[in-house]
């Protein structure tokens, strides 16, 4: 149990979770994982002391990294020319010897790679993170964002905007960050329906609707000139509005407009004549 976990569900934990392993013994661990409706996940290991003189650790920096000692009940930050970092007393839920690091440019980037210590490294709350946006063209400051790299180097946003020559984000965990731009905009999908389709038939409009970087920031409908509520299933990228007898004359022609527009403002437009 780190120092700075508050979590009040543990129960009965002793000696906050450490085990102390003697020299030349040899000790059988299970570990049980249980979900809120009963299922379990169970791990099985076996491991052995060794005498500490033994035990080696692959813990060292990366490379022209800076590695200050950082308390997790202490406000902490560094700045760099290209970066600063500011995170507040209690975000990191044990003390770390913080690192960080300047890398090389990723294609379509306009900052170099900011490796901000490591991503298992858990935090409790946001941080801030501000990356030099100064090769960031004037006509696309508001479209200028803070991304992350996943596991697969894949750009995924981390949110910001631009202000006073820095991309300034709220950032919950520790990666590797870059200034990017988001200038495309949201892909509408159609599922169920289409120009001049029947939907007698059918009890609802679907839609997709997906955005490659900054996400989707808002989107409303209108049949016939009148706002409808479509609802929002973003984990599928999923929209849909169901049918209302109360609102929508049955048996007749209507028009559809659906707007969808992204964190940074590019829209996207669908229209199409439907009978219901």
């Amino acid at each position: 149990k780190d120092p700075n976990n508050r979590f009040s569900g543990y129960k009965s934990v002793q000696n906050n979770g450490h085990l102390k392993i003697e020299p030349d013994s040899t000790y059988n661990i299970t570990i049980v994982v249980e979900d809120s409706y009963g299922l379990t996940s169970t791990a099985n290991m076996v491991i052995k002391g060794d005498a500490a003189k033994n035990i080696t650790y692959n813990e060292s920096p990366p490379k022209n990294a800076h590695s200050p000692i950082w308390l997790f009940y202490n406000d902490n930050s560094c700045q760099t020319d290209w970066y600063s970092v500011t995170i507040p007393k209690n975000t990191l839920y044990e003390n770390i010897r913080f690192t960080h690091s300047t890398l090389e440019f990723v294609e379509g980037a306009y900052s170099p790679l900011i490796c901000i210590h490591t991503p298992e490294t858990p935090l409790h709350r946001a941080y801030t993170l501000s990356i030099n946006a100064d090769s960031l063209p004037k006509t696309l400051l508001d479209k200028a964002l803070i991304a992350s790299l996943s596991s697969d180097s894949l750009p995924v946003s981390a949110g910001g905007k631009y202000t006073q020559g820095v991309v300034e984000t709220q950032v919950n965990y520790f990666g590797n960050f870059f200034v990017a731009i988001d200038t495309l905009a949201p892909v509408i999908k159609p599922i169920n329906i289409s120009q001049l389709k029947d939907m007698s038939k059918e009890n609802l409009i679907g839609i997709n609707i997906e955005d490659n970087l900054s996400g989707i920031g808002t989107y409303e409908g209108y049949i016939d000139g009148s706002w409808v509520l479509f609802e929002y299933d973003p984990k599928n990228n999923y929209i849909f509005y169901e049918f209302d007898k109360q609102k929508l004359e049955p048996n007749t022609k209507h028009n559809l407009i659906l707007t969808v527009t992204d964190n940074k403002n590019n829209t996207s437009q669908y229209s199409c004549t439907f009978y219901w």
